[in-house]
């Protein structure tokens, strides 16, 4: 299982997992500290304990602070729709790329 912290070091492993994802799935919902892009990403890894807010996450009871990166997209995230909205591979690529605004429809 790979370490937690050099999962989240940058966006480029999860970048790196988000295209290797289909693209009519969902990779996540928003809002949803259990299912959110994220905490999707990490579960596939190994960390099934993990649930992802917008300044940090829990994993095992333990809290962690996000990198800003992560920060930041989470808050993107949760602005895109009412909870438990379907995030789609392309949204979360996008966001990635274009932290400081959305994807249009």
């Amino acid at each position: 299982m790979p370490d937690l912290m050099a999962l989240l070091a940058t966006p480029a492993p999860f970048r790196a997992w988000l295209t290797r994802q289909s693209a009519a799935r969902a990779v996540g919902k928003t809002q949803s500290p259990d299912q959110c892009p994220l905490a999707t990403f990490l579960r596939a890894a190994g960390h099934d304990d993990v649930l992802v807010g917008r300044w940090e996450l829990s994993l095992q009871e333990r809290l962690v602070p996000l990198p800003l990166w992560a920060s930041h997209f989470v808050q993107q995230v949760d602005g895109l729709g009412i909870t438990g909205t379907a995030i789609r591979r392309r949204k979360a690529l996008h966001l990635l790329q274009h932290p400081e605004g959305t994807l249009a429809a």
